[in-house]
């Protein structure tokens, strides 16, 4: 797709770590953004794969003062100077503060999510991960006396960060201790999520890790009640002059809802200078400027960090190589009688020169695979390679497949398959198959033609 100015990788998973190796390919400026659980909550081995995406980064930044902190002594000031905390404007906070969320926009959100009237709204976490302990929050509940339990709706937002494995335990579980409840599972608009922080009368996050989310701060701005984990630190919120009821563990939310329930409106007074508090936290931080000059600043990029770029970008394509490899040799072995089909594949479309284009991993697994002796001549191709060991010829170059007249070509490089498939049908009169196509008609015993 071209050149880009800047790449700003969030949530520095496995995922994220081997994109942005590869950004530096592509990509003029890297940007890393830890969210919370992906710095607070990784492992040893996960921290040694993302050191290798941060050495080649521009900025690494945050949205947590602590998190910023803990990056910089992790890493004993190597990059102190590159570590930012920027935090992100919250379009659900614009739109409590627009009085978007009307009374009849609230009535409709809680007719579409069958949500009573009448009923204390408890909001289990903000997602569905696991990690939110939505099961222990469950026990807690179910420990409380019956008649403030029976004056709950719980909510569960689950709309994303679960398997549909968890979402059946919970709701295996809402079912056994038959409190009113509803999962909800929808994408949700902004618009939404603002009326699920207006309709919410409790919001509990007991998560083992958390980093200022928006949705703490959404509750805040409203001045709904929240029960924090004490091991959760809100500090900058809390100076600013937050207030969150705390808990040392979750068992203690029996004893400290079935204070509060009974008593609410009078437990909501603690919580009336938090809009306030969520105001003067959010407003330093949510103009664009600090991301205009990350994005548009000049910056230099080191000799080591270029060779740092370079070496990373090389690790990367040789991992996708190994892993589209392994894909593509484990779809393979799906297909019975594999040597079998193959032959019978190049019978069936009288197939009697086959080209292979890409002499990289997959270019030799489909060479294998076809060099059965059922074919006149197999051709190995490819833009830059001329010699391979496992190839007994010369590797052709893509203006030399005509030459050979080839029935069909099988293109392997799996990241370009549409660039070098429309390369080649402007030059070539034959069958063009991906490799997708290709196992696909083996595994299916037809003919998907290209």
């Amino acid at each position: 797709m071209g050149y880009f100015d800047v790449c700003h990788l969030h949530y520095i998973d496995e995922y994220a770590v081997q994109l942005g190796k590869l950004a530096g390919r592509f990509c003029g400026k890297i940007l890393v953004h830890y969210w919370g659980s992906d710095w607070l909550r990784a492992g040893e081995p996960m921290r040694l794969q993302q050191s290798g995406l941060v050495r080649i980064a521009d900025y690494i930044v945050s949205d947590s003062r602590e998190i910023c902190a803990q990056i910089k002594t992790y890493y004993n000031g190597e990059f102190d100077q590159r570590v930012r905390f920027i935090r992100f404007k919250a379009p659900v906070i614009e739109e409590l503060r627009r009085k978007h969320v009307t009374e009849d926009v609230k009535s409709a959100f809680m007719e579409k999510y069958q949500i009573p009237r009448g009923k204390t709204v408890v909001a289990c976490g903000y997602n569905g991960n696991p990690a939110h302990k939505h099961l222990e929050i469950l026990k807690a509940i179910e420990q409380m006396d019956c008649e403030t339990r029976n004056s709950l709706f719980l909510l569960v937002p689950a709309t994303y960060g679960a398997t549909s494995q968890y979402i059946d335990e919970l709701k295996a579980e809402l079912n056994r201790i038959n409190i009113p409840s509803r999962i909800i599972l929808d994408y949700l608009s902004i618009l939404e999520v603002a009326c699920l922080r207006s309709v919410t009368d409790i919001f509990i996050n007991v998560q083992p890790t958390d980093a200022y989310s928006s949705t703490l701060l959404e509750y805040s701005y409203l001045n709904k009640i929240v029960v924090n984990g004490s091991w959760l630190d809100y500090s900058d919120l809390e100076k600013e002059g937050a207030f969150y009821e705390k808990v040392d563990r979750i068992a203690d939310l029996t004893e400290v809802l079935e204070r509060m329930v009974p008593r609410l409106e009078e437990e909501k007074l603690k919580y009336a200078s938090n809009t306030g508090a969520a105001d003067r936290y959010q407003i330093p931080y949510e103009g664009n400027e600090l991301w205009e000059d990350l994005y548009c600043g000049k910056t230099t990029l080191s000799p080591s960090q270029k060779q740092s770029r370079a070496a990373a970008s090389a690790e990367c394509l040789l991992y996708i190589n190994e892993l589209m490899k392994s894909c593509y040799m484990r779809r393979m072995l799906c297909i019975r009688n594999l040597e079998e089909q193959t032959g019978l594949w190049a019978r069936k479309h009288h197939f009697k020169t086959v080209v292979v284009y890409g002499a990289g991993h997959l270019g030799q697994v489909v060479y294998e695979q076809l060099n059965g002796g059922y074919l006149d001549l197999l051709c190995v191709a490819d833009q830059s390679v001329r010699y391979v060991e496992w190839c007994p010829t010369n590797v052709l170059s893509p203006e030399e497949i005509k030459d050979v007249r080839p029935d069909v070509v099988i293109i392997t490089p799996a990241l370009y398959f549409d660039e070098i498939k429309n390369s080649l049908a402007a030059q070539l009169d034959c069958e063009l198959l991906t490799l997708d196509q290709w196992t696909g008609e083996l595994a299916d015993g037809h003919s998907e033609r290209a």
